[in-house]
C-alpha cells in the first residue's frame, strides 16, 4: 500500500513494510514539517496582488510556518489563497507591506490585515465554502497597531492635544495647536479690548465701540478711498464739471418741461415744438416767399392727376396704375401684376406644392431615391429603394456572382424535378439532368458488393470477390488483391497488404509495410508503420514503430502489445522480438530483438535491448522495480545499469544477512534488490 499524507499537515504516513531503507529521509522531512508548524517564522515576499500559499504533500513548504510575515511590495491589496481548501490551518500573520493582505480558502469568509498590523487566523479546510476566522478579533483583543502604539505614548500634560504630524501623531500645547487649527491672536482677544496688528481681517461687523486709527477705507472694502467729499468723488467718477454736470435750475426747468426725442435726424433739421411740449426734429426753409399756384403731373409713371392746379387749397387726386419702371406692379389684379412682373403662375414660376417642398427638404446624399412611403416622399439608399422595388439581393433577386454567372452561362439546366437522391450530372456537352448515383461513380470510390473503398487509390487492386475489406483514405489497402476481412482507415494505411487478413489499422501511414501478416491492429499515426509480422496490437502514435526487419525477409515480431506514444518503437524482428507487452509512452522503446517482456510506465525500459522474460514497472526517475525471474549472482546485470529499486531471486547467494552486499557461489537463494551501487539482500 502506497504512502498517505496527513490530513492537516501533509505528513508522509508509510505503512507496514513500505519504504525500506527510506524511513531516516522521510522521517526527517517530517519533523522539518513539525518544526514549521510549531516554531517556524516564515517570510513571505509579495510582488503582485495575488499569491498561492501551498501546502505540499511531504515537503516542508510555505504553509507549514507556524508565523507568517508578509513583506515586500505588492502594488495594491494582494489575496493571499490558502491551498489546498480541505486543511485546516492555524496562523499567526504580521503584515509588514503598505499594503493590506487578504487571506482566504473558499468562499465562506476572508480575513483582511491591514498594513502594519498583525493577527491570529484560523482557516475551516472545508473545501470550497472554507472560511479563514481572526481569531484575535473573537478574543475582544485590540489589534496590533502602530498608529496606536504611537498614541499610547504621548504625555498626558493638562491642555495637551493630540495632533498629527504628516506621519504620525504627537502631543500639542494649545497655542500649538491653534497654530495646526490656523488661529491668528484673535482668537485669544479680551471681548472688550481687541487688537489687530498687521495682516487684515474679512467680515467683522462691530457693534458699539469706536474705531480708531485706521486709514482710508479704499473703494474695493466698500470705501472711498479718501478723507475728503472732493477727493472721494474723483475717485468713485463723479466729479462735478468732469463726469457730472453741476446743478443748473433753468435746465431742470427745461428737461422737465419738454419731452425731448429720443433718436437724431436729418442733417439740417431743427428741434421744433408741437404746441403741447413735444420737441421734434423738423425742416426748414431757407428764406421767405409765397407760392400762389401748384400744378402735378403723373409725368410717364402711369398715373394721371386731377384737381390741379392749386391757387389756395385743394385736393389733386391720383389715379391710373403705376408702371413696373415706376416701382409699381403695371396692373390693378394679383395675376395681372403677376404677369407684368414676370411671376405667373404656372408661366413663370412654379405653383407651390406641399409635396414639392418635401421634396426640395431631402438629403441628396450620393446614390439617394425619392420614394413614397404612402403619405409622403422619402429618401431611400440603393439597399431600401431595392427592396421598396421588389428586387432585394438574396430574397427577391439573387446577388450577381461571377462564378454562378459562368455556370449558367456554360451549362443548359434541367427544367423539371428528378427523383429524391439523384444528382445533377453532366452529359458531357454542357448539358446537366438529374441522374441516380452509386458510389462508383465517384472517382475516389469503390464497391464490389463486398469491400468499399473511399479515396484515391483506396482497394484500387481488390480482386472484385467477396474479400470484405474496408478502405477510408488516400491509397488505403491500394495493394490489397485476395487479402481479406481487413479495415484500414487513414492516408496511406495498410498500403503494401496483398494477401494479409484480419487487419485493422487506423490512422496516417498504421501498418504501412505490411505485406501477409494477419490478425494486426494499429490505433494511431504511424502506428506499427514498419511492422510485417503477425499477431501485433499496436496503439498510440508511433507505437510498434520498427516491428519488423526492415526491407528483409527474415522473420518479423510477432505477438507483441504496445500502449502508448513509441511503445516498443525498436523493436526489430530478426527472428525473436516477440511476445512483448508495454504500457505508457515509450515504455519498452529500446526493446530490438528481446522478447517475452513486460515493461508499464512512462519512459520505462527493460534492462537491455535484447532481455528477454522481464517484468519491468517504472522509469529510472520513479525508481525502477524490475524482476527478472531466478538468476545467479553473477547473472545479474550491474546494479548501477538497471537503477536503484530494482529487484531479482538468487539461488547461489554465500549469505542471508538483510541489506549485506550479496555474494555468488553459494546455497542460499535470497531476494536482492539494487540500491544504485550494489545488490543486496532484501
Amino acid at each position: 500500500m502506497a504512502s498517505n499524507p496527513s490530513q492537516n499537515l501533509a505528513l508522509e504516513l508509510m505503512t507496514t513494510g513500505e519504504k525500506s531503507g527510506q524511513w531516516g529521509d522521510i522521517t526527517n522531512v517530517n519533523m522539518q514539517i513539525i518544526d514549521r508548524a510549531t516554531k517556524g517564522v516564515g517570510t513571505i515576499t509579495l510582488t503582485t496582488t495575488s499569491y498561492s500559499l501551498d501546502t505540499d504533500d511531504y515537503t516542508a513548504s510555505e504553509g507549514h510556518y507556524a508565523v507568517l510575515v508578509f513583506a515586500g511590495t505588492p502594488g495594491g491589496t494582494c489575496t493571499v489563497t490558502i491551498n489546498p481548501n480541505d486543511q485546516q490551518k492555524v496562523f499567526i500573520v504580521r503584515n509588514t507591506t503598505p499594503s493590506s493582505v487578504v487571506l482566504t480558502q473558499g468562499s465562506g469568509g476572508n480575513v483582511t490585515v491591514a498594513s502594519g498590523e498583525a493577527t491570529i487566523v484560523y482557516a475551516t479546510g472545508s473545501g470550497s465554502g472554507s472560511t479563514v476566522v481572526d481569531i484575535a478579533s473573537l478574543f475582544g483583543f485590540q489589534a496590533s497597531s502602530t498608529t496606536l502604539t504611537d498614541i499610547s505614548g504621548l504625555s498626558v500634560t493638562d491642555g495637551n492635544f493630540i495632533v498629527g504630524n504628516g506621519s504620525t501623531w504627537v502631543a500639542e500645547s494649545g497655542a500649538t495647536a491653534r497654530t495646526s487649527l490656523g488661529l491668528g491672536t484673535i482668537a485669544t482677544q479680551d471681548s472688550s479690548s481687541v487688537s489687530i496688528t498687521g495682516g487684515s481681517v474679512s467680515s467683522v461687523s462691530i457693534t458699539g465701540g469706536s474705531v480708531s486709527g485706521i486709514t482710508d477705507l479704499a473703494i474695493a472694502d466698500g470705501g472711498t478711498g479718501a478723507s475728503t467729499a472732493s477727493a472721494a468723488r474723483t475717485n468713485l467718477g463723479v466729479a462735478i464739471g468732469t463726469d457730472v454736470l453741476a446743478y443748473d435750475s433753468n435746465l431742470q426747468s427745461f428737461v422737465s418741461t419738454f419731452t425731448l426725442p429720443t433718436t437724431d435726424s436729418t442733417n439740417g433739421y431743427v428741434l421744433s415744438t408741437d404746441g403741447a411740449g413735444n420737441l421734434v426734429f423738423a425742416a426748414t426753409g431757407t428764406g421767405d416767399g409765397s407760392v400762389t399756384s401748384v400744378a402735378v403731373s403723373g409725368g410717364t409713371t402711369g398715373l394721371t392727376t386731377s384737381g390741379g392746379p392749386i391757387t389756395t387749397s385743394g385736393t389733386i387726386t391720383l389715379s391710373g396704375t403705376l408702371n413696373v419702371a415706376n416701382g409699381g406692379t403695371g396692373a390693378t389684379t394679383d395675376s395681372g401684376a403677376r404677369t407684368a412682373l414676370g411671376l405667373a403662375i404656372g408661366t413663370d414660376v412654379q405653383a407651390y406644392d406641399a409635396d414639392l417642398t418635401t421634396i426640395a427638404g431631402l438629403a441628396k446624399t450620393d446614390g439617394n431615391f425619392i420614394v413614397g412611403n404612402g403619405t409622403a416622399w422619402t429618401v431611400e439608399s440603393g439597399a431600401t429603394a431595392r427592396t421598396s422595388l421588389g428586387l432585394a439581393i438574396g430574397t427577391d433577386v439573387l446577388a450577381y456572382d461571377s462564378n454562378l454567372q459562368s455556370f449558367v452561362t456554360a451549362f443548359t439546366l434541367p427544367t423539371s424535378d428528378g427523383t429524391a437522391d439523384q444528382v445533377l450530372s453532366t452529359n458531357g456537352s454542357g448539358t446537366l439532368s438529374f441522374s441516380s448515383l452509386d458510389i462508383n461513380n465517384l472517382s475516389d470510390g469503390y464497391y464490389d458488393g463486398s469491400s468499399l473503398g473511399l479515396g484515391s487509390g483506396a482497394l484500387a487492386n481488390d480482386n472484385g470477390t467477396t474479400n470484405q475489406n474496408t478502405a477510408v483514405g488516400k491509397d488505403a489497402l491500394t495493394s490489397v488483391t485476395s487479402g481479406s476481412f481487413n479495415t484500414s482507415v487513414g492516408s496511406n494505411s495498410c498500403n503494401s497488404i496483398t494477401t494479409g487478413s484480419n487487419n485493422t489499422a487506423i490512422g496516417f501511414n498504421t501498418l504501412d509495410y505490411i505485406a501477409s501478416g494477419t490478425g494486426n491492429t494499429a490505433i494511431g499515426s504511424e502506428a506499427g508503420i514498419y511492422a510485417r509480422g503477425s499477431s501485433n496490437t499496436f496503439v498510440g502514435h508511433k507505437a510498434g514503430y520498427y516491428a519488423s526487419t526492415l526491407f528483409s525477409s527474415e522473420p518479423a515480431a510477432t505477438h507483441n502489445t504496445a500502449v502508448g506514444f513509441q511503445a516498443l518503437y525498436g523493436l526489430a524482428g530478426s527472428g525473436d522480438g516477440y511476445f512483448n507487452t508495454a504500457v505508457g509512452s515509450q515504455a519498452g522503446a529500446t526493446i530490438t530483438t528481446g522478447y517475452n517482456n513486460v515493461v508499464i510506465g512512462y519512459n520505462a525500459q527493460a534492462s537491455s535491448s535484447t532481455a528477454t522474460n522481464e517484468i519491468t514497472i517504472g522509469s529510472a526517475s520513479q525508481k525502477v522495480v524490475r524482476f527478472p525471474g531466478t538468476t545467479t549472482v553473477s547473472a545479474l546485470l550491474s546494479a548501477s545499469t538497471v537503477g536503484a529499486g530494482a529487484r531479482a531471486f538468487v539461488t547461489d547467494a554465500t549469505a542471508t544477512t538483510f541489506a549485506s552486499v550479496v555474494a555468488g557461489s553459494g546455497s542460499n537463494g535470497v531476494p536482492v534488490y539494487s540500491d544504485g551501487t550494489n545488490w543486496r539482500i532484501g
